[in-house]
């Protein structure tokens, strides 16, 4: 996901083509710009890692714009959402180039730029181009909602949803500026009504109100001002009158120029001048793009629930996995919490979503910046460069943060090897023979460099390296890991029994910080929230804590269980409170205000204790029943830092009781099953025959069914 290779190579038509195209037949054209679409995706494939399904995808969307501009009507927007560092900005970079648009494609960081981000000055200078491109990167920053739900005042977003809408621009040289007279222009409206009065620029009558009010607003900062004499028009502002150059009004080149204008006005001149200045900067050009193809790119942490994530110790196919799931609609969903529903429209349906990293896709990423490296190194010191299994499985351990994509990986590639290439080099001429080849390894946290001419390894050096994520020093367990490993082992244990689902990871040991331990289980997003699974999750929370008292004692308790006594607390009170998970379907908040729910929680709260009583009692008949197999999982990670899911299903097998694997290959409620299963037994109630009420000769008063 990563742009690895950069050529000058570029597949647009030659300019010959392009101009006389209309004698050329038309089945040529197509055929040939299909060509450069078809080359273009090939290359990219080559430069990205994979992103094959993605750069199919968007070559498939680009394909119409590209191919028959003359039927586009409305701009063709394209949107593209992933996590940071997935090649969403410099894919779309490389793309333009490939296909010859580099000169009319304009890219507008909405994130660096924020509420001036686009003007329409920058879309003039690709407007004459046929095929016109816009990139609006880091989108999510352009909201119009804030987190509280307000509405956010953007100046502007005027243009970008007149792009998206219609491609139509109502192009201005007003920038902040305009907006900031407006204001000030209608302040000073709703001032006048209120009695304020000036001559030859200055404020003769309601001073004081003026001065509080422009105070707040701007802050008052007038150098002529006194008790005697305040400026309608403050000094510092002054400076927005001096870049219209092509208005009906005055043109100032100086504030002096624009002062001694103003000071020959009252109040109400004062306000149509001001007026006269609005309408000269508004509606000034009416601009419609038409060919316009728009890329609107962003990061959107709301529909990738793993995005905060910074665990490196977790598997990257985990996210993986989990971000191919993310659809339209959830896409949709993490909008609505940023834009107005409008605005969504918009943006349309065409949304690309990129998956966050596999580990497949970061191993290849590190063998093609490693080769990069090699070769570069042969052409220019005439030494070859191979590096050994040890190194690219150190730079995936120190480099990979699967839910922050590339950028920290190259970053710990180059601290690794790019920035000890002079000190390797250099030990090259600690021999009097020359040296053909040189061979990195790591062992014991340093570089290990062979260095040999032929066949032969002339000798051997080693530079230490600087480890950020990987502890520097060996683990030696200790107390604090074996109770971890009790506490770990514990809530593993009881998931897997009480859920159906084997963990992935189980760490005893952890370099994430303020995280001593933890166990780790793929999110299924069809899981259903059930009050059984309520309380199952409860259970589970508090087996850490409960194995700790069972195996240690009550004193023995450590405090690392405050967390997950506040989620168990969490859980049973969302079922109680929210869900209406209990005998009665109430909803209660102690909020007065919330309408629509019990206010009196007390009820509540009472029936919470109980449950986490029980969830408690759960957890430590659990333990118990599962004794053994909590030691010998406790005693591997004792030892060891972690465990995977594929040594836990070993143990599983092997030391737990029967009742408890039983439990676990029916952990999960089969609702699918139960229905078809009671549609089955209704069915068969409706074919059966009516019982009928049939008379026994013989016997007076005497009937059976029948």
């Amino acid at each position: 996901m990563l742009k690895v290779v950069k050529t000058k190579e570029c597949f647009s038509m030659n300019r010959k083509t392009a101009t006389d195209g209309a004698a050329r037949n038309d089945r040529e054209l197509f055929v040939e710009k299909m060509q450069i679409l078809e080359r273009a995706g090939e290359h990219l494939k080559k430069e990205f890692v994979g992103l094959d399904a993605i750069i199919d995808e968007i070559v498939r969307q680009v394909s119409c714009w590209f191919v028959f501009p003359e039927m586009q009507e409305q701009p063709c927007i394209i949107n593209l959402w992933g996590m940071t560092g997935v090649g969403k900005t410099a894919l779309v970079s490389r793309l333009v180039e490939l296909i010859g648009c580099a000169n009319s494609f304009v890219r507008f960081d909405l994130g660096q730029s924020g509420q001036w981000g686009i003007h329409s000055g920058y879309l003039d200078k690709i407007a004459r181009f046929d095929r016109k491109i816009i990139a609006l990167d880091e989108f999510q920053h352009a909201r119009t909602i804030d987190e509280r739900g307000v509405e956010v005042k953007n100046y502007g977003e005027r243009i970008i949803w007149d792009l998206l809408d219609s491609g139509t621009v109502h192009s201005f040289s007003g920038g902040p500026e305009l907006f900031r007279i407006s204001e000030f222009y209608a302040k000073l409206t709703g001032m006048i009504g209120r009695g304020l009065k000036a001559r030859k620029g200055k404020v003769t009558a309601g001073k004081k109100l003026f001065v509080k009010e422009f105070d707040n607003f701007i802050g008052y900062r007038d150098r002529g001002k006194s008790k005697q004499e305040v400026h309608l028009i403050p000094d510092d502002f002054l400076g927005n009158f001096i870049y219209n150059n092509e208005s009906s009004n005055p043109n100032f080149r100086l504030e002096c120029e624009a002062r001694e204008f103003f000071n020959r006005l009252d109040e109400r001149q004062t306000l149509a001048a001001l007026k006269d200045f609005i309408d000269s900067l508004q509606g000034q050009n009416h601009t419609t793009f038409t060919n316009l193809l728009i890329f609107v790119m962003g990061n959107l942490d709301e529909a990738y629930a793993a995005a905060d994530n910074f665990n490196g110790e977790i598997d990257a196919d985990v996210f993986y996995r989990s971000s191919l799931g993310i659809t339209i609609h959830q896409i949709k969903e993490a909008l609505k919490s940023r834009f107005r529903p409008e605005q969504i429209a918009r943006l349309g349906n065409n949304h690309v979503i990129y998956p966050s990293m596999s580990r497949q896709s970061f191993q290849k990423l590190i063998e093609i910046e490693l080769d990069r490296i090699a070769q570069r190194f042969f052409q220019e010191k005439k030494v070859r460069l191979e590096f050994d299994a040890s190194l690219k499985e150190l730079i995936y351990q120190e480099g990979v943060v699967p839910t922050q994509g590339v950028r920290p990986l190259i970053s710990s590639l180059n601290q690794i090897v790019r920035a000890n290439l002079g000190r390797i080099y250099a030990s090259a001429f600690s021999t009097n023979q020359a040296v053909e080849r040189i061979l990195l390894s790591v062992k014991n946290r340093q570089i290990v460099c062979d260095y040999h001419r032929a066949s032969a390894r002339l000798f051997t050096s080693e530079i230490p390296v600087t480890l950020f994520k990987i502890r520097k020093e060996p683990l030696i367990p200790d107390d604090k890991q074996a109770v971890t490993a009790v506490h770990e082992a514990a809530h593993a244990i009881v998931g897997t029994i009480l859920t159906g689902r084997l963990p992935k990871e189980i760490y005893s040991r952890s370099s994430m910080p303020g995280s001593e331990g933890y166990a780790f289980y793929e999110n299924n997003t069809r899981e259903v929230g059930s009050f059984k699974a309520f309380k199952n999750e409860a259970t589970i929370c508090l087996a850490g804590l409960a194995a700790e008292k069972i195996f240690f004692g009550g004193s023995g308790a450590t405090a690392g269980a405050s967390s997950d006594i506040a989620r168990a607390t969490a859980f049973i009170s969302d079922m109680i409170q929210q869900c209406g998970m209990t005998r009665e379907a109430v909803r209660y908040n102690m909020n007065p205000e919330l309408p629509g729910v019990i206010h009196d929680v007390s009820e509540s709260e009472n029936k919470a204790k109980i449950y986490l009583k029980k969830a408690y009692r759960a957890a430590r008949r659990l333990i118990r029943q599962e004794r053994r197999l909590l030691l010998e999982v406790a005693n591997y990670l004792s030892e060891n830092p972690s465990m995977n899911g594929e040594t836990f299903n070993d143990f599983l097998t092997r030391f737990a009781t029967p009742e408890g694997l039983e439990n676990f290959n029916n952990g999960n409620l089969p609702y699918r099953a139960r229905l078809h299963e009671m549609l089955s037994e209704a069915r068969n109630e409706a074919t059966m025959p009516e019982k009928k009420l049939v008379l026994i000769k013989g016997r007076k008063n005497s009937v059976t069914a029948a």
